[in-house]
Protein backbone atom coordinates (compact mmCIF):
# COMPACT_ATOMS: atom_id res chain seq x y z
CA UNK A 1 0.00 0.00 0.00
CA UNK A 2 1.39 3.31 -0.90
CA UNK A 3 1.75 5.84 1.76
CA UNK A 4 0.06 8.34 -0.31
CA UNK A 5 -2.97 6.80 -0.92
CA UNK A 6 -3.44 4.99 2.32
CA UNK A 7 -6.00 6.91 4.81
CA UNK A 8 -5.55 6.79 8.58
CA UNK A 9 -7.62 4.90 10.51
CA UNK A 10 -8.73 4.32 13.89
CA UNK A 11 -10.34 0.82 15.11
CA UNK A 12 -11.92 0.98 18.77
CA UNK A 13 -14.98 -1.73 19.88
CA UNK A 14 -18.28 -0.47 20.10
CA UNK A 15 -19.28 1.35 22.72
CA UNK A 16 -22.99 0.52 22.44
CA UNK A 17 -21.57 -3.35 22.32
CA UNK A 18 -19.39 -2.42 25.37
CA UNK A 19 -22.64 -1.10 26.86
CA UNK A 20 -24.78 -3.82 26.12
CA UNK A 21 -21.75 -6.45 27.96
CA UNK A 22 -21.88 -4.10 31.15
CA UNK A 23 -25.44 -4.44 30.74
CA UNK A 24 -25.55 -7.86 30.69
CA UNK A 25 -22.71 -8.58 33.75
CA UNK A 26 -25.14 -6.09 36.03
CA UNK A 27 -27.88 -8.48 35.29
CA UNK A 28 -25.96 -11.76 35.86
CA UNK A 29 -24.45 -9.90 39.58
CA UNK A 30 -28.41 -9.38 40.07
CA UNK A 31 -29.63 -12.86 39.05
CA UNK A 32 -26.84 -14.20 41.39
CA UNK A 33 -28.04 -11.78 44.01
CA UNK A 34 -31.53 -13.17 43.83
CA UNK A 35 -30.53 -17.06 43.79
CA UNK A 36 -29.13 -16.35 47.15
CA UNK A 37 -32.57 -15.13 48.13
CA UNK A 38 -34.04 -18.09 46.78
CA UNK A 39 -31.33 -20.36 48.71
CA UNK A 40 -32.48 -18.22 52.04
CA UNK A 41 -35.88 -18.62 51.55
CA UNK A 42 -35.01 -22.30 50.70
CA UNK A 43 -33.21 -22.79 53.83
CA UNK A 44 -35.42 -20.88 56.24
CA UNK A 45 -37.71 -22.35 58.31
CA UNK A 46 -34.83 -24.73 59.71
CA UNK A 47 -37.50 -27.60 60.53
CA UNK A 48 -38.71 -30.22 57.69
CA UNK A 49 -35.17 -30.74 55.98
CA UNK A 50 -35.16 -33.71 52.93
CA UNK A 51 -33.02 -34.50 50.85
CA UNK A 52 -35.11 -32.46 48.24
CA UNK A 53 -34.65 -29.70 49.93
CA UNK A 54 -31.06 -29.92 50.58
CA UNK A 55 -30.35 -30.29 47.17
CA UNK A 56 -32.62 -27.63 46.33
CA UNK A 57 -30.64 -25.31 48.35
CA UNK A 58 -27.33 -26.46 46.82
CA UNK A 59 -28.62 -26.16 43.27
CA UNK A 60 -29.51 -22.83 43.89
CA UNK A 61 -25.57 -21.67 45.80
CA UNK A 62 -24.32 -23.43 42.95
CA UNK A 63 -26.24 -21.13 40.61
CA UNK A 64 -25.32 -18.25 42.09
CA UNK A 65 -21.75 -18.89 42.34
CA UNK A 66 -21.58 -19.89 38.16
CA UNK A 67 -24.15 -16.91 37.53
CA UNK A 68 -21.91 -14.23 39.75
CA UNK A 69 -18.34 -15.46 37.97
CA UNK A 70 -19.57 -15.09 34.63
CA UNK A 71 -20.59 -11.63 35.74
CA UNK A 72 -17.51 -10.78 36.92
CA UNK A 73 -15.45 -12.04 34.02
CA UNK A 74 -17.50 -10.42 31.35
CA UNK A 75 -17.04 -6.79 33.48
CA UNK A 76 -13.18 -7.49 33.42
CA UNK A 77 -13.44 -8.62 29.47
CA UNK A 78 -15.71 -5.52 28.70
CA UNK A 79 -13.71 -3.16 30.45
CA UNK A 80 -10.35 -3.94 28.69
CA UNK A 81 -12.03 -3.87 25.34
CA UNK A 82 -13.44 -0.62 25.95
CA UNK A 83 -9.64 0.73 26.23
CA UNK A 84 -8.14 -1.35 22.90
CA UNK A 85 -7.62 0.38 20.16
CA UNK A 86 -5.25 0.33 16.69
CA UNK A 87 -4.09 2.86 14.68
CA UNK A 88 -3.20 2.53 11.48
CA UNK A 89 -1.67 5.22 9.18
CA UNK A 90 0.99 5.92 6.46
CA UNK A 91 3.89 4.93 8.67
CA UNK A 92 2.91 1.57 9.98
CA UNK A 93 0.18 0.06 12.87
CA UNK A 94 0.15 1.76 16.82
CA UNK A 95 -1.41 -0.95 19.05
CA UNK A 96 -2.73 0.00 22.12
CA UNK A 97 -4.02 -3.32 24.64
CA UNK A 98 -5.10 -3.52 28.26
CA UNK A 99 -6.40 -1.20 30.52
CA UNK A 100 -7.06 2.41 31.62
CA UNK A 101 -4.16 2.59 33.54
CA UNK A 102 -1.74 -0.10 32.21
CA UNK A 103 -2.22 0.65 28.74
CA UNK A 104 0.22 -2.05 26.17
CA UNK A 105 1.08 0.20 23.35
CA UNK A 106 3.67 -1.34 20.30
CA UNK A 107 4.27 0.58 17.18
CA UNK A 108 5.15 -1.70 14.05
CA UNK A 109 6.12 0.32 10.43
CA UNK A 110 5.20 -1.51 7.76
CA UNK A 111 8.55 -2.78 6.70
CA UNK A 112 9.29 -4.08 10.09
CA UNK A 113 6.43 -6.54 10.09
CA UNK A 114 7.83 -10.31 9.30
CA UNK A 115 3.91 -11.67 9.16
CA UNK A 116 0.51 -11.78 10.03
CA UNK A 117 -0.60 -15.04 11.32
CA UNK A 118 -4.05 -16.41 12.45
CA UNK A 119 -3.98 -19.54 14.71
CA UNK A 120 -7.11 -20.81 16.53
CA UNK A 121 -6.74 -21.38 20.00
CA UNK A 122 -9.32 -22.97 21.94
CA UNK A 123 -12.93 -21.84 20.89
CA UNK A 124 -10.94 -18.79 19.43
CA UNK A 125 -9.39 -16.80 16.70
CA UNK A 126 -6.05 -15.28 17.53
CA UNK A 127 -4.45 -12.93 15.16
CA UNK A 128 -0.65 -11.90 15.65
CA UNK A 129 1.48 -9.39 14.40
CA UNK A 130 5.54 -10.62 14.14
CA UNK A 131 8.46 -7.29 13.80
CA UNK A 132 11.66 -8.18 12.13
CA UNK A 133 13.39 -8.05 15.24
CA UNK A 134 10.89 -10.51 17.52
CA UNK A 135 8.62 -8.37 18.55
CA UNK A 136 4.83 -9.81 18.73
CA UNK A 137 1.58 -8.34 19.26
CA UNK A 138 -1.66 -10.72 19.30
CA UNK A 139 -4.53 -9.87 19.88
CA UNK A 140 -8.51 -11.69 19.50
CA UNK A 141 -11.79 -11.24 19.65
CA UNK A 142 -11.46 -10.66 23.87
CA UNK A 143 -9.61 -7.38 22.27
CA UNK A 144 -11.22 -6.69 19.17
CA UNK A 145 -14.50 -7.27 18.68
CA UNK A 146 -13.47 -7.84 14.71
CA UNK A 147 -9.82 -9.25 15.04
CA UNK A 148 -10.20 -10.75 11.58
CA UNK A 149 -11.21 -7.42 9.45
CA UNK A 150 -8.30 -5.43 11.36
CA UNK A 151 -5.85 -8.44 10.78
CA UNK A 152 -6.74 -8.26 6.60
CA UNK A 153 -6.02 -4.23 7.04
CA UNK A 154 -2.80 -4.51 8.77
CA UNK A 155 -1.84 -7.22 6.14
CA UNK A 156 -2.90 -4.89 3.30
CA UNK A 157 -0.73 -2.31 4.82
CA UNK A 158 2.32 -4.79 4.78
CA UNK A 159 1.46 -6.05 1.63
CA UNK A 160 1.27 -9.63 2.75
CA UNK A 161 -1.55 -11.94 3.20
CA UNK A 162 -2.54 -13.69 6.93
CA UNK A 163 -0.47 -17.23 7.37
CA UNK A 164 -1.99 -20.11 9.17
CA UNK A 165 0.21 -20.82 11.98
CA UNK A 166 -1.54 -24.17 12.86
CA UNK A 167 -2.58 -25.32 9.73
CA UNK A 168 -5.64 -28.17 10.44
CA UNK A 169 -3.89 -31.78 8.52
CA UNK A 170 -6.78 -33.39 7.23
Amino acid sequence: MEPADFEPVTIRNSLCLIGAMLLFSVVSFMTAVTMVILALTELFPLSGYTVGRALGILSWLVGCSISASLGSSIWQASLNMAHSEARLDAQGVCFRLGTKKKPKEDYFHWKEIAAVRHRRGGNNQCYGVFSRDGRVVEFSGFAFFRPKKLARQIAAGCGQTIEEANPVNG
